[in-house]
């Protein structure tokens, strides 16, 4: 393994990764830039795959820190297909499940801003 990867802040990565995606879903997806844009969005993703198969880092999602079962209007959803590419924002849970099962993939859920972890806690215990 690179130095470099060894020295990743994966938490801000990952965080940049979501603001990458906030502006993909704001511009035309088949412009030259949208396309180098999810380019990077894709490198992206298989570092923190590689990042996570390692043991180094997990998706917030997948680590418990942003539960799947949160009420659907309180934040977006996106769909990871098997390739690396994202399907959304979709506002909708059911929504992103239908997608997922139809691409094979996985819901991504946006994190959310303002709710406790009292508050996650109790919903992600809802559902």
């Amino acid at each position: 393994m690179f130095e470099s990867i060894k020295k990743i802040n994966w938490e801000l990565l990952h965080q940049q990764k979501r603001v990458l995606l906030e502006l993909l879903d704001s511009m035309p997806q088949d412009t030259p830039t949208a396309v180098a844009l999810w380019g990077l969005v894709h490198l992206l993703d298989a570092l923190q795959d590689d990042a996570d198969a390692a043991g180094v880092w997990r998706f917030p999602e997948e680590a418990g820190d942003t539960p799947l079962a949160l009420s659907p209007s309180a934040k977006p959803y996106y769909v990871e297909d098997d390739e690396g590419h994202h399907h959304g924002p979709l506002d909708d849970y059911d929504e992103a499940v239908d997608v997922a099962d139809a691409v094979h993939g996985r819901i991504i859920v946006q994190a959310v801003d303002g709710l406790s972890a009292d508050a996650l806690d109790d919903e992600a215990g809802d559902a």
